[in-house]
């Protein structure tokens, strides 16, 4: 809800927010720098309400020069350790001076859209088809993958795109199973301004995800 994209911060900042946890009721808030490294890192443990819980975070930060660039990220994680959601606000961090706090804008929907898909839907057939549309954060490609409770990923098939506006999509993922099984589908983006590299979000700027039900 707020600061806005490209709003200009000063410590502390004050961030609004409303949140849904993934299962694991944990939601996890961090402020980088603009190569990565984190400036100030929050947990916070939220019942899951899918339509939202209000809150507050004041993130304190120091840099050595007068501003840089920044990013606000929260991430949830669900009850195996998959990532659940991912999303991230650029800010201009400065260190002197006053804030101008944006607007949040569109910066409040999911980049993601597939058509006809809900959570838990079953797959069979060894093929997950998938048509949609997506807003891409930037002009890195968007990596689509099945990742089952024990973390490890499946086939993932690489979206490219034309310019970062919304535009459509259509893949189908391979999978193999011989007894009925979940599965994390998972959207994600890289930012490739981000020199640092978390051991467990890595360089990720966006991550959606939907569980589904994979059938022989």
């Amino acid at each position: 809800m707020s600061p806005g994209p490209a709003s200009s911060v000063i410590s502390p900042i004050n961030i609004q927010v409303m949140l849904v946890s993934g299962e694991s009721e944990i939601v996890q808030v961090d402020l980088l720098g603009e190569d990565g490294r984190v400036l100030q890192r929050e947990f916070e443990r939220v019942t899951r309400n899918l339509k939202g819980i209000f809150r507050r975070f004041d993130l304190k930060f120091e840099i050595r020069a007068v501003a840089e660039a920044g990013y606000i990220r929260i991430s949830s994680k669900d009850d195996f350790g998959r990532i659940q959601a991912l999303n991230t606000m650029p800010v201009l961090l400065y260190s002197i001076g006053s804030a101008q706090i944006n607007p949040p804008g569109n910066m409040i929907y999911e980049r993601v859209m597939v058509e006809g898909l809900k959570e838990k839907a079953n797959f069979y057939a060894g093929e997950v088809s998938l048509k949609g549309r997506i807003w891409p954060f930037n002009d890195q490609p968007m990596f689509v993958e099945l990742i089952t409770s024990d973390g490890k990923p499946g086939v993932a098939r690489m979206l490219t795109f034309d310019g970062i506006e919304t535009q459509s999509f259509e893949t189908t993922l391979p999978y193999k199973v011989t007894e009925p099984t979940t599965a994390r589908l998972t959207f994600r983006q890289d930012n490739p301004l981000l020199s640092v590299t978390d051991p467990e979000l890595e360089k990720y700027i966006y991550v959606y995800s939907i569980e589904v039900a994979l059938n022989p």
